[in-house]
């Protein structure tokens, strides 16, 4: 074989796109009712984004979401009536994420409200919502009301734990006193008053921690927090000594939700899941319980917060062929850090594997279907999962979808020779049918989509070019770049692509070249 001379060759030249400067987008949100369905529209957002939208209706303590309601156009442009599941006409307050963008926070419909987490009309506040004392320390409270004036008085509805700490009110005070070590809720509800709509109080709750106040003891300040999911905040372990040694985590009743790391007297808690966890925190074999809430939101306000759950946008894969390499990577959106993936259930089709980063590789060798999921966790062990299926299609020996080994085709007038998807060309008719090929085994081929070899055969007073099939007495050989492959039988034969009417005697060239060892049923070398 030698290159190959084409005469003229005409084409298109085409010119990639230069890459795209990076854009900020600044989603602006606007919403409105519409009938008994809210109508949300986003300008200025990233083309082609996931859009899933937080709301909070007057009556809400939490925010509550609707995700993946739909995705931006190419413009960044999105607009949607649906149903949030409030009363029509009602005050909504919502703010949508749209990828990895905020948008600005909007109230529809009637009434002021109060907007926030955990916010809602009639709701009590406190000055300080965790309070951490010693025993036989006091400390006041002040009491705060988004009602009407009209409302009636203050009262302690509940006391989780009186032992630990009494308390009563003065005017708007709430008044605390440590009595014992461990911990303690206060619910304080203000009583019905002219304004106060229907039988319910409005009531707020703050949480109380007392230490030991001897040697030895400490306490955590605050013994409670609440979150949003990726948020940070940071709990202190005092001590009314000068301690040496280190806090350690003792326990924690709901991983999933919270975590939580220690540098020296100072406490990170990182904030996963939504949910509840009490944690046991403990310093010399003395315990004392942090207990975590995370919002039920997936976002939160300022720099830095997280916004959106961890899921993928990997939720459907493009099906293998048989016997042809195959690679995709998954993908992922939120969370933060790096990504690691495992197989959560089923099993990959035979001959495929995943990596910890998360591509799918290998080369299938049967048709059979396989449904499998796939966890993927951030470096706070936030986690999502997607459930797959992959069905490999049908191929050849080579998983090309037309063409065998030694298929012969004619393409923009010229003749080729298939070897392991490439394509060799007849540089005339005497060198193709001195070798003992006839035009009468030629394909019609307007675009076979294969590379050219860069080779051409020019004699037929040479081997055969590699990709034929030849014979020589009752013995059929594959002609590949290394020699000779003997094929042992007609179904090892059949199986690697071969068709008996591609067969074409053997010559003396051939017989120069090396025989190597016999075919097996899925000759790896003919791919």
């Amino acid at each position: 074989m030698k290159k190959a001379f084409f005469g003229l060759l005409m084409g298109v030249l085409l010119i990639a796109p230069l890459g795209q400067v990076a854009k900020a987008y600044s989603p602006n949100l606007s919403a409105s009712w519409e009938g008994s369905n809210v109508r949300i529209t986003l300008n200025n957002a990233q083309p082609n984004a996931r859009v899933d939208i937080y709301y909070q209706s007057q009556n809400s303590q939490v925010w509550s979401v609707t995700s993946g309601l739909g995705t931006t156009d190419w413009n960044g442009y999105f607009s949607n009536a649906t149903n949030l599941g409030v009363s029509q006409g009602a005050s909504v307050s919502l703010y949508a994420i749209v990828g990895s963008d905020q948008t600005n926070t909007v109230n529809v419909g009637g009434g002021s409200g109060c907007w926030g987490t955990n916010c809602y009309y009639g709701n009590l506040s406190f000055s300080q919502n965790n309070v951490s004392l010693s025993t036989g320390q006091s400390q006041s409270v002040s009491i705060y009301s988004s009602g009407s004036s009209y409302y009636g008085n203050y009262y302690i509805s509940s006391n989780s734990n009186s032992s630990v700490v009494t308390a009563n009110i003065s005017g708007n005070s709430l008044n605390l006193y440590g009595q014992n070590s461990g911990s303690a809720s206060i619910t304080v509800c203000q009583s019905g008053g002219y304004y106060n709509y229907g039988s319910s109080n409005n009531c707020g709750t703050v949480y109380v921690t007392v230490g030991g106040g001897g040697y030895g003891s400490f306490y955590l300040s605050p013994s409670s927090v609440t979150m949003n999911p990726g948020q940070t905040s940071t709990v202190m372990a005092n001590f009314g000594y000068t301690y040496s040694g280190y806090l350690y985590l003792a326990s924690n009743s709901n991983p999933s939700v919270a975590s939580a790391t220690f540098s020296g007297s100072s406490i990170s808690v990182y904030a996963i899941n939504s949910g509840n966890t009490t944690m046991s925190i403990c310093y010399s074999g003395q315990c004392n319980n942090l207990y975590v809430t995370v919002n039920n939101t997936g976002a939160c306000y300022g720099s830095g917060c997280y916004s959106g759950s961890l899921y993928f946008t990997s939720t459907s894969l493009p099906q293998p062929t048989v016997n042809q390499y195959y690679t995709v990577q998954l993908q992922v959106t939120g969370g933060s850090g790096n990504y690691t993936y495992y197989l959560n259930s089923g099993n990959l089709p035979a001959g495929l594997s995943l990596s910890s980063s998360g591509l799918i590789t290998g080369t299938p060798v049967s048709t059979a279907p396989a449904s499998f999921s796939i966890r993927a966790s951030d470096a706070y062990g936030r986690s999502a999962v997607a459930s797959l299926t992959l069905t490999p299609v049908g191929g050849n020996v080579l998983g090309a979808s037309l063409y065998n080994n030694g298929a012969l085709i004619r393409e923009d007038g010229t003749v080729y020779i298939v070897y392991r998807n490439t394509k060799t060309g007849f540089a005339s008719a005497w060198a193709f049918r001195g070798l003992g090929f006839s035009f009468s085994q030629v394909a019609y081929a307007s675009s076979s989509g294969l590379a050219d070899s860069g080779y051409v055969v020019s004699t037929p007073n040479a081997s055969h070019p590699w990709g034929s099939w030849v014979k020589s007495g009752q013995t059929v050989y594959f002609v590949h770049a290394d020699g000779l492959i003997p094929v042992p039988s007609a179904d090892v034969f059949q199986n690697n692509g071969g068709a008996w009417g591609l067969v074409v005697n053997a010559n003396t060239y051939d017989f120069a070249r090396p025989i190597l060892p016999v075919m097996d049923y899925n000759d790896s070398r003919l791919r």
